[in-house]
């Protein structure tokens, strides 16, 4: 697993992307290293994409427990949706206390422009998701990087 090249890596995840989700279904997902993940700008739109793992089988979207996931997220519908959570969510998850963390996140889809988070909770990574996230937030920023977005 060491030796993988781009189209490896690819092809031994799932590109999701939150618009295909089931409306008024909760997900489950760790967001691997959640604060190397940059906004991408397209079109008139602004979008994250994170390295994560599906915490809970999903029969429509394909998703098993444990399978790696190149989650693609609505900046600004994620940025909202944070935005609401009580403070007792909120303040562990802050850049300033879970730089390097994992992100345990429940969130459904509500329509096509929003998005609700139900729980999310910071856990340490383990030493594979750490070399896991190294590698694909490589390859998303070859990817993507030239449209990173800049405030």
């Amino acid at each position: 697993m060491d030796r993988l090249n781009a189209h490896e890596i690819v092809g031994s995840s799932q590109t999701l992307y939150w618009n295909e989700w089931p409306e008024a279904e909760i997900l489950e997902f760790e967001l691997v290293d959640y604060f190397r993940s940059d906004v991408y700008a397209e079109g008139n739109g602004h979008y994250q994409i994170y390295y994560a793992i599906a915490r809970k089988d999903n029969e429509a979207l394909g998703l098993r427990v444990g399978d790696d996931i190149l989650l693609h997220i609505s900046y600004k519908c994620f940025v909202k949706a944070l935005s609401k959570l009580a403070l007792e969510y909120k303040l562990p998850a802050m850049k300033s206390n879970a730089a390097g963390k994992n992100l345990l996140i429940k969130v459904e889809r509500l329509n096509t422009k929003s998005m609700k988070i139900h729980y999310q909770e910071v856990i340490e990574p383990t030493k594979k998701n750490i070399t896991d996230a190294e590698r694909y937030y490589k390859l998303i920023e070859m990817e993507h990087g030239n449209r990173t977005y800049k405030a």
